[in-house]
């Protein structure tokens, strides 16, 4: 994917995760996903720092209820702040 210029241009235009956790990333890329009781969500990101790639991947799944969406993306937040250092 990160030799398509169209693809990655396509995954950053939504990174899933807001302003504030991509500020520390010089590109992160997003796609996910969702239905009742499943929740996905996937980012491919270059640290600013060194330059170096790192995806985090997480999914959350619940057959007896909705998935606490808030709840999640601040969970994959706060895995992006520390992938980030």
């Amino acid at each position: 994917a990160r030799d398509s210029g169209e693809t990655m241009a396509a995954m950053a235009i939504n990174n899933g995760v807001g302003p504030v956790a991509g500020s520390d990333w010089r590109y992160l890329g997003y796609k996910g996903g969702s239905e009742n009781g499943v929740l996905s969500m996937s980012l491919l990101g270059q640290r600013k720092t060194d330059g170096k790639w790192l995806v985090v991947t997480a999914s959350w799944n619940d057959a007896d209820a909705n998935v606490d969406t808030g709840r999640f993306v601040a969970l994959v937040t706060r895995l992006l702040a520390l992938a980030a250092k």
